[in-house]
């Protein structure tokens, strides 16, 4: 007999992989030969729907490389300030004066870091023209030798700007598939591959299917001693925290 598991308690990407595993060494014997084909394929189809679901435009960490963009873009913002800020303090008057020059100019644009996404982008590349295309400009980021900051925020916005098309191609891209729903059919699909198996070893006993059974509950059993171990961790943490 199949062990029986609480799918509850597995994550997603964990079932998928359990059903994985399982058809994998399901089809190590001869399926067709054992009659197995009929119960086995309805559980790769809803595999396969299921991965598609769980990689097919991951939003989630296109918008965190968004996010993680933005917050470089933010420091070398800052970075470039301060820098002109240190020059302007400095005893050297070209220096002094060709660093007030840029942090005039900063300035216009008000608090840059503290704008919404596009409203800063839309500053910087503003803030980056007025560079190019003012000679006094670029020649005061020469006299403080400030071109290490000015580079390092040109490629800050490219960066940012390729985090945000990548992202909006994910979103693009990403998957109708209900996770969620999949996994309940997943489930089902399962059972009935386990109910299958379990049937023609009573009726028709041949050594493949109490092999296979074996095999499955090798898998079921390492897949859940490794979800108690996740469940007993979450247990003592939630105890620490009472304790503490």
């Amino acid at each position: 007999m199949v062990n029986s598991f609480n799918y509850s308690y597995l994550r997603l990407d964990e079932c998928n992989v359990l059903g994985s595993r399982i058809v994998a060494k399901v089809e190590t014997f001869d399926v067709t030969a054992l009659g197995l084909l009929p119960v086995v394929e309805p559980v790769k189809n809803i595999l396969q729907k299921l991965d598609e679901g769980l990689n097919k435009g991951n939003v989630k960490i296109e918008t965190m490389s968004v996010k993680n963009a933005d917050g470089l873009r933010d420091d070398c913002v800052t970075g470039l300030n301060y820098y002109c800020k240190a020059y302007a303090c400095c005893m050297d008057e070209t220096k002094r004066m060709a660093a007030k020059r840029l942090l005039e100019t900063i300035a216009v644009y008000g608090s840059i870091v503290r704008e919404n996404l596009s409203v800063e982008t839309s500053k910087i590349d503003n803030l980056l023209g007025d560079i190019d295309k003012k000679p006094k400009l670029q020649e005061a980021v020469d006299v403080i030798e400030g071109q290490f900051f000015e580079e390092q925020l040109r490629q800050a916005q490219t960066n940012f700007k390729a985090a945000v098309k990548e992202r909006v191609v994910a979103k693009d891209e990403q998957s109708d598939v209900d996770n969620q729903k999949t996994v309940l059919e997943l489930k089902d699909a399962l059972y009935t591959l386990f109910q299958f198996v379990e049937v023609m070893q009573k009726v028709n006993p041949k050594p493949e299917f109490a092999a296979i059974i074996k095999q499955i509950n090798i898998i079921i059993d390492e897949t859940m001693a490794a979800v108690n171990i996740r469940q007993g961790r979450r247990v003592a943490e939630k105890e620490s925290e009472n304790v503490n």
